[in-house]
């Protein structure tokens, strides 16, 4: 009798121990896969950042010619505005946070979750701003192609004095585009280097 029970009690610890062992493993996994997670959302955003300080380089580096200006120029919004339409537009990565969604909640705070969603709407919002701009600035070139002659001459005398859809929408959205831009450098990686030691610890 004592050796069936000892028996069945060695079945028994030999089933738990499989089972501890099982559960480790699946934890070991699970605590890899939310590590990869973060580490493929982190990428992402750093190299969002680093295409967004590019860009922003090229906007806010004005060239000679507009530079020799008064200083108070270049800060016009039409001259900033024309800047950000001429100065290539990145493409930006959304792919990994976009794919990686059914497994974010597991891998992020929610703190996290809500700054990575801010951080990609934010340059979805700034391109979206140059799109605007670049339409109404198409839509004033167009205008002043099809005008000829002397309608073509005053058309130009009056857009001194006159605000044209596209000097409208720049005033709008130029202070809009910058705040948005640098609400993104303030920000800077919310997956950065405190998600980063957490990873190693």
């Amino acid at each position: 009798m004592t050796e069936v029970l000892a028996g069945f009690g060695g079945i028994v610890l030999g089933f738990l121990l499989s089972e501890i062992a099982i559960r480790a493993r699946q934890a070991g996994k699970e605590r890899m896969q939310r590590r990869s997670v973060r580490t493929v959302l982190r990428a992402e955003i750093d190299e969002n950042l680093r295409l967004l300080y590019l860009f922003w380089n090229g906007v806010e580096n004005v060239p000679a010619e507009i530079s020799d200006l008064d200083p108070e120029a270049l800060m016009d919004a039409r001259v900033m505005a024309r800047r950000v339409i001429q100065v290539p537009l990145p493409s930006w990565s959304h792919s990994a946070w976009e794919s990686q969604l059914s497994s974010v909640a597991s891998a992020l705070t929610e703190r996290q979750i809500r700054l990575v969603q801010v951080h990609h709407s934010r340059l979805k919002r700034i391109s979206a701003i140059r799109d605007v701009l670049r339409a109404h600035a198409a839509e004033r070139a167009e205008d002043q192609r099809s005008a000829q002659g002397e309608t073509a001459r005053m058309l130009r005398g009056l857009s001194m004095f006159m605000l044209t859809e596209f000097d409208q929408a720049a005033r709008e959205l130029w202070p809009l585009c910058d705040q948005i831009v640098r609400q993104v450098f303030n920000t800077g990686n919310p997956l950065g280097v405190e998600a980063q030691k957490a990873d190693n610890d």
